[in-house]
């Protein structure tokens, strides 16, 4: 299939029949042609004999989902027109999965080819019976309320999230205590031996890292060094701090993703980090890049154990902690770093997103549908980090400023609204940022005067449009950003916010 979802139809087709207990030899083979059609893009075929098992045997329209199946055949064949026919309420189990599965990839692969009136029709479509699209359609596309061009006036306050950081003077005290201090870095890497990206997150702790003074060294959080077995990382790890000595580990994910949250490691890594704890004083931070993932009672498992301090970005699960969590939490972004831009500054007169489109962040491909639909003059700029021709960070980094507008689509699956890395490194990269509004980032930057938030797709039609034709506003709101997150969000507060709170001092 060009969308690729089965690549065996018979055993996709018996997964499908839960239903009926038996199914008749010849309805099977038409069920097993129609899926072999549709697996093919035979639309034409597929519909036919889609049709064919409806009127001949009407019990399979819910466990096949063929009224799903009919419509999606006949926007393929006829791209102008929305569905005409409902599909049916939501089931669960294999095949519902399997045919939301089928949409989601086939809009994307459709948009790509910028079919997005095609594409846009297959999402209705989806929403129709998918609770997930159905909110999105219902709570972000189309929905309610208007950020707007709510502009604001500069203003040298600081982001509420700094307000209990050390100033310039404390900082440059505290670089000078804690100079030389030891930082071992546990973290992903998603792109492994690729000299054109150096500027990850991973790549910006330890550039930070080094311009506050610390002497900082890397192991993958996710993958086991070189000609270590899995099985044998924990024992890689406690080489690592028996060599290394650190006085502050950081440890991304810690027991939520990679390998410390497989089952066979996850205790013999938490008996490592309490043993660095115990005997060697080790402070331990558990970093979250993606906060708003965990469930909010796994956050904090393990605290005064196997680690001392949580570092998400995301204000929005403050209230969830409880008091003894909050004090141990450090909600601020970790440090952003970017080549500078070798194009000028908002030359391209369109919208730009550059990012990926998954299943933590499905929302961005009916965006783009939809956008494109009423107009939007918006590129999007994929990115896969398995492919193997990746774009550089310096290509990234001048796509944010040479376009006039960088579009940020912040939804996640779960239906919240967060503050990406995407956002501060537009600003960084002077950029002008125009983002899906988001509680979480205006905790940390200030709309209207850093960067312009929306709320729908009338919103984002209107604040392209605004923003487009105003070379003035341009130029001041992303100056403004750029200095705001230059100043804020490069490192030095994010490590004095650390080490202050850690108590940690070079001995």
């Amino acid at each position: 299939m060009a969308h690729g979802v089965w690549a065996d139809v018979p055993a996709a087709e018996a997964s499908m029949t839960d239903g009926p207990a038996m199914i008749d030899p010849t309805v099977r083979a038409l069920i097993v042609e129609a899926e072999s059609a549709y697996t093919r893009c035979d639309w034409a075929s597929a519909l036919t004999a889609y049709r064919a098992l409806l009127a001949w045997q009407p019990d399979l329209a819910q466990p096949l989902l063929l009224p799903l199946a009919i419509s999606h055949c006949e926007i393929e064949l006829d791209g102008s027109a929305e569905s005409c026919a409902r599909a049916p309420q939501p089931q669960g189990g294999d095949m519902e999965r399997v045919r939301s599965t089928v949409l989601q990839v086939r809009a994307l692969a459709l948009a790509r080819e910028r079919d997005t009136t095609r594409a846009s029709n297959l999402l209705r479509l989806l929403a129709s019976y998918d609770a997930q699209f159905s909110d999105i359609y219902a709570r972000d596309i189309y929905g309610g309320g208007s950020a707007g061009l709510a502009l604001g006036p500069l203003d040298d306050r600081p982001p509420p999230a700094t307000a209990s950081l050390p100033d310039d003077a404390a900082i440059a005290r505290l670089k000078s205590r804690t100079a030389g201090v030891r930082v071992l870095l546990i973290v992903r890497r998603f792109f492994q031996n690729l000299p054109t990206r150096q500027y990850l997150y991973a790549d910006d702790l330890m550039r930070s890292a080094a311009r506050f003074g610390l002497a900082a060294r890397e192991i993958n959080s996710y993958t086991p060094p070189p000609g270590v077995d899995q099985a044998d990382y924990p024992d890689a790890l406690q080489a690592a701090i028996t060599a290394w000595r650190p006085q502050l580990i950081v440890f991304e994910d810690l027991f939520e993703r990679g390998l410390s949250a497989l089952p066979a490691l996850r205790e013999r890594i938490g008996a490592v980090l309490e043993e660095a704890r115990r005997a060697g004083g080790v402070r331990v931070v558990k970093l979250l890049p993606d906060g708003w993932l965990p469930a909010a009672d796994s956050i904090y498992r393990g605290l005064g154990m196997h680690f001392d301090l949580v570092n998400h970005l995301h204000p929005t699960r403050l209230p969830q902690a409880a008091a003894r969590e909050l004090a141990a939490t450090f909600c601020y972004p970790f440090p952003f770093d970017n080549p500078p831009p070798t194009v000028p500054f908002g030359t391209i007169p369109r919208v730009c997103f550059v990012g990926s489109i998954n299943t933590e962040c499905p929302a961005r491909v009916a965006w783009w549908a939809e956008a494109a639909r009423i107009g939007i003059p918006l590129d999007v700029f994929l990115t896969d980090h398995a492919a193997a021709d990746q774009r550089s960070d310096q290509d990234y980094v001048n796509l944010l400023c040479g376009y006039q507008v960088s579009v940020n689509f912040t939804r996640r699956h779960t239906g919240v609204r967060i503050a990406t890395g995407r956002g501060f490194e537009t600003l960084l990269a002077g950029g002008l940022l125009l983002e899906e509004d988001s509680a979480d980032t205006r905790y940390f930057l200030k709309p209207g005067a850093h960067y312009v938030g929306f709320d729908n797709l009338t919103d984002l039609k209107q604040a392209t449009t605004a923003l487009l034709a105003d070379p003035a506003l341009r130029h001041r709101i992303a100056h403004d950003g750029h200095a705001w997150v230059e100043k804020y969000f490069t490192g030095d507060h994010f490590w004095a916010g650390l080490l202050s709170r850690l108590e940690i001092d070079r001995v």
